[in-house]
């Protein structure tokens, strides 16, 4: 497992807005998940989409 760096992108009041999150996840798809996860335990009856995603080490 390493870490990740998943930038998304959502629009708040009609503004675009970006989030970081770190994960730990197997791979790049499993990061993008579980940031996906993140936003919408965060902002819930909010849409997300990926705008970037790195890997940050281990």
């Amino acid at each position: 497992m390493d870490y990740w760096s998943v930038e998304v992108m959502y629009y708040d009041d009609g503004n675009q807005a970006f989030n970081t999150y770190m994960v730990k996840a197997q791979d790049q798809n499993d990061a993008m998940n579980k940031a996906h996860h993140r936003f919408e335990k965060a902002h819930p009856n909010m849409n997300c989409m990926i705008h970037n995603a790195e890997k940050a080490g281990g």
